[in-house]
């Protein structure tokens, strides 16, 4: 009896709950913070411990050895209570006292925190275990997009499995607008070790030459007129990571002798700014220019150039991938039947020669478009080939140049708007070339864009 009143002493020390079990394993004492568990009933005494504690249920047998000695203790790691404002997790131990009149103590102690702590951890490694799905299956969802046999795919593919490997060297991927330079690079960051780590993907001709500087640098707060607040640059935002710099054949000079100095000392400064700030990052640059023409011409730095093609990659158009066209366009196809909920299943055969017989200027861009547009309208099992729109019409088509004023006069903003767009075609979608078409400046381009609301 005495080793049952030093028993008791010591859990209430431990802030521990108890109670004791008669043969027959109703309670026959408990104390205050036992009887706290179940608020409902003000007394336990003679209550059988199912009734109080329902987890017992099931547990008869060892209940049995822990009486007859057989069994010493048992242990439920958690059993919860509702306990305003949040829920209590208990631990239940089972122990045989070898008292014939308490043969069975029940404790009961408040393992809430370290609950908590392990939901946390089981959350955080949950979560983990999502992020690396759905990194799996962004990866076998950008690897779709480079869907083909033909030598040149394989190539590019064999490549970029190589390059796992090495996850800092620069590289330059050259190809048309369209071919997917861009899931190119995104596929290089994903299959090295940087893959959990920024990747920061900018597009050199889609900003004003003026705003350039500032987007990758960075600036302070009153570096320039309207700089209101301090920016990170993109140098800074892609430290330890990948750096995807699109386009960058349309960086003006001095501005690519700052990249290059950059790439050798990997320090910066913001604009405005004497600190230096260090930065480590891959860079991938890319480009539908000739590079090579351009360092010849003056108009690209040659000692950038080598600086970025240490590895150089080609995405071939698609007029050369043979039928690889139609496996792509499958592809889409099923992306586009998901998206919409259509049964389209693939297309006819006379949709497939439409699509072999057709050069792509736009390459995988434009066959996305066209098959997004096709699964749009369609409503037949498979895509024909009148579901195949490749020619444009209406204000789309290109205009005949003016040289002189029609005898009914003409509408000049409407003039202006269609050779704006017909000078985006014919680029491609690049805005300093379609600029160049048009003998004017980048930023006065983009001005008129703006004026005609044509910037996406």
């Amino acid at each position: 009896m005495d080793g049952l009143v030093s028993i008791s002493h010591l859990l209430e020390a431990l802030k521990a709950g108890y109670a004791f079990l008669d043969p027959e394993l109703r309670i026959v004492r408990s104390n205050a913070r036992f009887r706290e568990t179940h608020p409902s009933s003000p007394s336990l005494q003679d209550l059988p411990v199912f009734d109080v504690l329902p987890e017992t249920v099931g547990l008869e047998e060892v209940l049995k050895a822990l009486r007859s000695g057989e069994k010493t203790s048992f242990t439920l790691q958690y059993i919860a209570r509702e306990a305003s404002p949040d829920i209590l997790y208990l631990r239940l131990v089972l122990v045989g006292t070898r008292d014939p009149e308490k043969p069975v103590l029940v404790v009961l102690s408040d393992e809430t925190e370290q609950a908590r702590i392990l939901q946390r951890v089981q959350q955080q490694s949950f979560e983990i275990r999502l992020m690396r799905s759905l990194l799996n299956e962004k990866q076998a969802a950008l690897a779709a997009g480079l869907i083909g046999s033909s030598g040149a795919m394989v190539r590019l593919r064999n490549t970029i499995e190589k390059l796992s490997a090495i996850p800092s060297s620069t590289i330059l991927i050259r190809g048309e607008t369209g071919t997917g330079k861009s899931l190119v690079a995104r596929m290089i960051h994903l299959s090295t070790d940087l893959r959990d780590r920024p990747f920061v993907e900018f597009n050199c001709a889609a900003v004003p030459e003026s705003l350039l500087e500032s987007e990758l640098f960075g600036h302070e707060k009153g570096a320039f007129t309207h700089a209101v607040s301090q920016k990170k640059g993109l140098l800074e935002e892609a430290d330890d990571g990948t750096l995807f710099l699109d386009e960058i054949g349309d960086i003006r000079l001095n501005l690519q002798a700052k990249l290059l100095t950059v790439l050798d000392s990997r320090k910066f400064r913001r604009l405005g700014s004497i600190r230096e700030i260090n930065t480590r990052f891959r860079l991938i640059a890319a480009t539908h220019r000739d590079l090579r023409s351009m360092v010849k011409e003056g108009s690209f730095r040659e000692d950038l150039y080598y600086r970025i093609q240490v590895i150089t990659l080609d995405c071939p158009p698609l007029r050369n991938l043979e039928d690889d066209v139609i496996r792509i366009a499958r592809h889409f196809i099923q992306v586009y039947a998901r998206e919409f909920g259509k049964p389209v299943a693939g297309l006819t055969p006379e949709a497939e020669n439409k699509l072999k017989g057709y050069r792509w200027p736009g390459n995988v861009r434009e066959l996305r478009n066209v098959i997004e547009r096709a699964m749009i309208f369609t409503e037949n099992p498979s895509l024909d080939s009148r579901d195949i729109q490749l020619q444009s019409t209406g204000e789309d088509a290109p205009v005949q140049t003016v040289e002189t004023l029609p005898d009914g006069g003409l509408s000049f903003e409407e003039l202006e708007r269609r050779l704006l767009k017909q000078a985006l075609e014919r680029a491609r979608g690049n805005q300093s070339r379609a600029a160049r078409l048009l003998k004017m400046s980048r930023d006065t381009f983009r001005y008129r864009l703006e004026k005609h609301k044509l910037l996406e």
